[in-house]
C-alpha cells in the first residue's frame, strides 16, 4: 500500500493500534474468554493516547491532525464554491445580455420583414 504525507502517518498508527487492541484481547482473554477489564481499558487508553498525540515532533495526535486537515480542505472547498456561485452569476449575466441583445435583433429582422413583405406586395399589385 502506498500513502503519502499526514495520511500514511495516520493509516501506521491507525494499524499500530488496531494491532495493539487485538493483541490485548488475546493476552486477556481473547474473544470468548474473561477479559479483565482493568487491563482492557488499559490497552483502551494506549490506543487513545496514540490517537490523541504522534511521536514525531510536532507531538500532533492523528485524529487532532486528520481535524485540522479536514478543517483546511472544508475552507478550501466553501472558497472554491464561493468562486464557482460568482462566476456561475457572472456567466448568467452575460448570457441575459446576449439573449436580450438577439432578442432585440431579431425583433428588428422582423420589422424589417415587414416592411419588405408589404412592398414587395405593393409592387405585386401596381404591376
Amino acid at each position: 500500500m502506498v500513502t503519502h504525507g499526514k495520511m500514511g502517518a495516520t493509516l501506521k498508527i491507525l494499524r499500530r493500534s488496531l494491532i495493539l487492541y487485538l493483541l490485548g484481547i488475546f493476552y486477556y482473554g481473547g474473544f470468548s474468554g474473561t477479559i479483565d477489564h482493568i487491563r482492557l481499558m488499559g490497552v483502551l487508553q494506549g490506543i487513545s493516547d496514540d490517537l490523541l498525540r504522534n511521536n514525531s515532533s510536532n507531538d500532533q495526535g492523528v485524529l487532532i491532525a486528520l481535524n485540522t486537515t479536514l478543517t483546511a480542505q472544508t475552507k478550501s472547498l466553501t472558497s472554491d464554491r464561493d468562486k464557482l456561485t460568482t462566476q456561475e452569476k457572472t456567466y448568467s449575466d452575460q448570457l441575459t445580455k446576449q439573449f436580450t441583445a438577439m432578442q432585440s435583433a431579431v425583433s428588428s429582422y422582423k420589422s424589417i420583414q415587414s416592411f419588405m413583405t408589404q412592398q414587395i406586395a405593393s409592387w405585386s399589385k401596381s404591376s
